[in-house]
């Protein structure tokens, strides 16, 4: 019915690109890249100017296995919304795939700093300085954490398997709770 919906809006007016911006999202939410890079594109095309449509293009052509296409697109969402924190985890997460490390540090520095609360892209920034020898500054990421209260974990369950690392709040810290509260420990 959507893309019914959908074909009929382009049928009455071919030129809002909107109507091609939502189309491609549609698309894109079923996974479907190849159906929704056309018209992701011809939303940005026609309005330049709408980060949402650029974002959405970057994630289906990340989809479609065109990983150099989709880090130029998020980093031209990151060039006109700088403060656009989703482009740059994103944009970090891509990187990190695609074995640019250092880049992806950035990224992910860029999107912490626009949001102290975003723990897992911070968590995500430490693990990759320490993965590339920048033992100080992955030390220095951990130190804030503590000084915001974050607890760290190693979650072991039957030694020596390593179940997960953590770095949470106290307050939710399902490690803490189980062997504290529920002596079991984690």
């Amino acid at each position: 019915q959507a893309e019914n919906a959908f074909k009929r809006a382009l049928e009455i007016d071919a030129k809002v690109p909107i109507a091609y911006g939502r189309f491609g999202k549609h698309y894109l939410r079923r996974g479907l890249a190849e159906q929704a890079l056309p018209l992701l594109q011809t939303a940005v095309e026609r309005d330049s100017k709408r980060v949402a449509y650029q974002l959405d293009l970057a994630r289906a052509l990340e989809l479609a296995g065109r990983s150099a296409d989709a880090v130029g697109a998020y980093q031209k969402v990151c060039q006109q919304e700088p403060s656009n924190v989703t482009a740059q985890s994103e944009l970090g997460e891509l990187l990190r795939k695609t074995g640019d490390r250092v880049g992806a540090v950035q990224a992910y520095g860029k999107a912490a700093a626009l949001d102290a609360g975003a723990y897992p892209v911070r968590i995500s920034r430490a693990e990759l300085l320490s993965e590339l020898s920048r033992k100080e500054e992955a030390l220095a990421a951990f130190r804030d954490h503590e000084r915001e209260g974050l607890c760290h974990t190693v979650w072991t369950f039957i030694a020596p398997f390593i179940g997960g690392l953590c770095n949470c709040d106290r307050s939710d810290c399902l490690a803490m709770q189980a062997t504290v509260t529920h002596q079991f420990p984690v």
